[in-house]
């Protein structure tokens, strides 16, 4: 990967985590209210203290099952260090655990605020997921391949 494409990388990285942080501080401090687009998006704070789906997984769980999960996740970005979708797949993932990982040790709880249908998310959860996806689809693609 050559350093421009580290760099900006780095930087889309760091807008979306700082992007995450600016809205968690807005949905605990500045705008605290739902306020609805549409019946099926706009903003709606809300403390989600268990796991994915609102599972009721204690936080001190989560946080012990998180943290081995992003030290994975760092070896596997220091292994696939030649493959760029995957490296931009563990990346953002790596950026929405951590971000979420210190809501629950801060707040015991992720700070959720996008209202999607009928779901509650954050833009860690995004990154997350579209880590994710990159991630195994460029793994999908690497071994049909071969």
């Amino acid at each position: 990967m050559t350093s421009k494409i580290r760099w900006l990388l780095f930087l889309t990285g760091g807008f979306f985590l700082l992007a995450d942080r600016l809205f968690k501080y807005a949905a605990l401090h500045s705008w605290p209210s739902k306020n609805y687009l549409t019946d099926w998006f706009g903003w709606s704070p809300w403390k989600n203290s268990g796991a994915i789906f609102g599972l009721p997984i204690s936080s001190q769980i989560i946080i012990t099952c998180s943290i081995p999960l992003i030290i994975l996740v760092i070896f596997l970005f220091i292994k696939q260090r030649h493959d760029l979708f995957s490296q931009i797949g563990l990346y953002f993932m790596f950026l929405g655990a951590v971000s979420n990982l210190f809501d629950r040790i801060f707040y015991h709880s992720t700070i959720d605020y996008f209202l999607i249908m009928t779901g509650i998310i954050n833009l860690a959860d995004i990154l997350i997921l579209t880590g994710a996806v990159l991630f195994c689809w460029n793994n999908f693609k690497k071994t049909n391949k071969q």
